[in-house]
């Protein structure tokens, strides 16, 4: 049996901070834990059996390839530093500005395929995580793409990391994604490789690479604006991940993501 490996990045953060604000859903009420179905999706909130939420029968795991399989000319800077070789399951603390106790969530991958030189990974997640509904990576030669995020399948590929993380480096990203709550939200960000970095969280203390995210989401008629920052290791992925947003009513929301071992 192959070892599922854990991630983190900012897919897994642009619809996060919009979730823990608890934004009303479209019937007046609070954030549904129930997924909105649609485009092919299978029904099911949070505690789901994780089969269900991949798309397989209740019940039963889709195959998971050995990650020797992923072709060398794959195995980029992004590869490395997003962790998609780390061989290690990682648990995560998620501390919320509007709550007054941490979270704990865990977060997943698995290499589903690999074919016409690029690799795809499926990801999961659990505790605090688990409103982030199913993420699909693909691993191409130019960097790491998201094709699926919150249980939405993209009309596009959206680009998570360039292959190379030179400093200075910049790209943008939007996206439009269906929420828990049934409401839609449009994302928008613009990144940017700041560079090396030194970032201590409760895992330890280690050399990264900081990278960088300004934008919106608006959900409805309300419009957040954020920023996202990320510290990424080598051989090991996303250790933290901060989310600095302003809700509309002009609050201010942190949601920060660190590994805890």
């Amino acid at each position: 049996m192959t070892m599922q490996r854990a991630v983190l990045g900012f897919a897994a953060v642009l619809s996060l901070a919009v979730l823990l604000a608890g934004c009303p859903s479209k019937s007046g009420g609070g954030s549904s834990g129930a997924g909105n179905v649609g485009k092919g999706e299978t029904s099911g909130g949070q505690n789901a059996p994780i089969a269900a939420k991949m798309g397989g029968p209740s019940g039963t795991q889709e195959t998971e390839l050995p990650l020797d399989r992923v072709p060398a000319d794959l195995r980029h800077e992004a590869f490395e530093y997003y962790g998609l070789g780390a061989g290690k399951e990682v648990e995560f603390k998620v501390v919320a500005s509007n709550r007054s106790e941490p979270m704990t969530g865990g977060m997943s991958i698995s290499l589903a395929e690999v074919k016409d030189a690029e690799a795809k990974f499926r990801v999961t997640y659990s505790g605090a995580l688990a409103p982030q509904g199913r993420q699909e990576l693909v691993l191409k030669k130019d960097g790491i793409y998201v094709v699926r995020i919150a249980d939405n399948a993209l009309p596009a590929p959206i680009l998570e990391l360039p292959a190379q993380l030179t400093p200075g480096k910049t790209w943008k990203t939007a996206v439009s994604i269906d929420l828990p709550s049934g409401q839609k939200a449009e994302i928008e960000r613009r990144f940017k490789i700041i560079g090396p970095a030194k970032v201590k969280v409760q895992a330890g203390e280690f050399s990264a690479i900081k990278i960088q995210g300004t934008g919106t989401t608006v959900v409805d008629a309300d419009r957040y604006s954020s920023t996202v920052t990320g510290w990424y290791v080598k051989g090991r992925g996303a250790v933290k991940v901060v989310d600095d947003s302003k809700k509309p009513d002009g609050t201010k929301l942190t949601v920060t993501i660190e590994a805890v071992k």
